[in-house]
């Protein structure tokens, strides 16, 4: 098994996915654990935020706070049924979210196309087409 899939396979049988991160761009790590269910405790950095707001799959805390990330984690993990009231919609948010299908209409969303045609004279198999958002 690759790592990636071990990855996935560790998020879907975990109770929760912890990200402390004090710098983070997207948070793809969030979106995966969401996916499967797993509900999230993140810092306020990158675009962690965003996902976890527009999920409703998780909580919140400030970067460099330690005491309120000691405080939502035990929340989380005391209350499995609350838990699980939260990583299930967030999946379904994901789903809906992050799809393949649904990131080419996304604003913001850079979108590669690959398409039969001919580039400068020459037939190609795989032309490239890039567009940003709709």
């Amino acid at each position: 098994m690759e790592p990636y899939e071990k990855f996935i396979e560790r998020c879907a049988g975990a109770s929760l996915l912890v990200n402390p991160s004090l710098s983070e761009s997207f948070g793809m790590s969030l979106v995966e654990a969401l996916a499967t269910g797993t509900p999230v405790v993140a810092t306020r950095v990158g675009g962690m935020p965003g996902i976890v707001e527009a999920t409703g799959g998780g909580l919140l805390v400030e970067k460099n706070d330690p005491a309120a990330l000691s405080d939502a984690i035990p929340r989380l993990l005391a209350d499995p049924e609350s838990s699980n009231g939260i990583g299930r919609p967030g999946a379904q948010r994901v789903a809906e979210l992050y799809s393949w299908e649904k990131l080419p209409s996304r604003p913001g969303t850079c979108t590669i196309r690959l398409s039969s045609s001919t580039v400068h004279g020459l037939e190609s198999e795989s032309a490239l087409s890039l567009s940003a958002g709709p």
